[in-house]
């Protein structure tokens, strides 16, 4: 009995020293798995959270962190109270103070930016709760699968993170990587889709959200440059029917003088002779002119559907900035 005694007793120790040691070497861990269980247990969704997490389709394991964060729809007036940003582009959301921040987006067609941004913070809670050697690791994959894109987009949008880098964090930029490569890139390597799967159960349906939304703004810009582009080819041909006329009625007023001066001369019967080319000459400068016209009213539709693009996809991204409607 005192032999079990004693082996209950070194088995107390072992457990309570091997508990030790796992907290000793893994703080962030034990930290967080306390701390998101309580929050999560003192965290009731509103209604609006709810919908939003119901289509971003987390895991058991995701929706658990993603409710442990206390997401929030926050509206724009008082929305840099809660994530004060430096940054340049429109801030849709943040992951503050291990609580996460979502715009309240009032425009319907981008209704869906609030689903991708709620899977952006997250995965910002998931960085988080990485230890060193994770991110690092994770920072490796994301960076080769960044240097790969000829994404334009994507570029800038790094570039502009970069620009409000302040040093502080070496994986800034990986952290960054982490969450935007997770909700906007469609083809991923294994390893990468294996990690996001822990907290996602159709990653790609948050991708075709986020193009759902983004493209709305691409979607104009395009109609933009098409219509800019198809504007410059109009008052190209527009200024060459131009100078067509002039030179046509320059030809016309040099017949008509010809044939005035042969009838003064009493050479009517030359001069008759001259009517029927002065009449195709007019008849042509009246085409050329109806031609013109028709590019201008071209070239005027054109306008004013690029200027309502313009009004339109201002008032997008205006939707967007917080900083807008404070």
């Amino acid at each position: 009995m005192d032999q079990v005694k004693k082996v209950l007793k070194y088995g107390a120790l072992f457990s309570f020293f091997g508990f030790f040691l796992y907290v000793m070497f893994n703080p962030v861990q034990v930290r967080y798995a306390v701390f998101d269980w309580y929050r999560r247990n003192n965290f009731e969704p509103t209604q609006e959270i709810q919908v939003i997490t119901d289509r971003i389709q987390l895991t058991e394991a995701g929706e658990s962190l993603f409710y442990a964060t206390q997401p929030q729809l926050i509206t724009a007036s008082v929305f840099s109270d809660f994530c004060p940003s430096a940054e340049e582009s429109n801030v849709l959301g943040c992951y503050n103070r291990d609580l996460t921040y979502i715009l309240d987006v009032s425009e319907q067609s981008l209704e869906r930016v609030e689903d991708v941004t709620a899977v952006h913070e997250l995965l910002h809670a998931v960085w988080a709760r990485l230890d060193t050697e994770g991110k690092e690791e994770l920072a490796d994959r994301l960076t080769t699968v960044f240097e790969q894109t000829n994404d334009e987009r994507l570029i800038e949008l790094i570039q502009s993170y970069r620009a409000s880098d302040t040093g502080e964090d070496p994986l800034y930029i990986a952290n960054e990587l982490h969450s935007i490569l997770g909700t906007e890139v469609s083809e991923l390597n294994p390893e990468l889709e294996e990690h996001y799967a822990q907290f996602l159960n159709d990653r790609q349906a948050v991708v075709d959200l986020f193009n759902s939304y983004n493209g709305e703004f691409e979607r104009r810009e395009s109609r933009i440059e098409e219509l800019q582009s198809n504007m410059e080819q109009l008052r190209t041909d527009i200024d060459e029917g131009n100078a067509t006329i002039d030179e046509l009625n320059r030809q016309n007023e040099d017949l008509v003088a010809r044939i005035n001066n042969l009838r003064a001369a009493g050479k009517v019967q030359e001069s008759n002779a001259l009517v029927p080319q002065q009449n195709a000459l007019v008849a042509r400068i009246r085409l050329e002119v109806n031609n013109v016209n028709e590019l201008i009213a071209e070239f005027n539709k054109s306008v004013e559907e690029n200027n309502n693009l313009a009004i339109e996809l201002n008032q997008l991204v205006e939707s967007l900035d917080s900083r807008a409607q404070q």
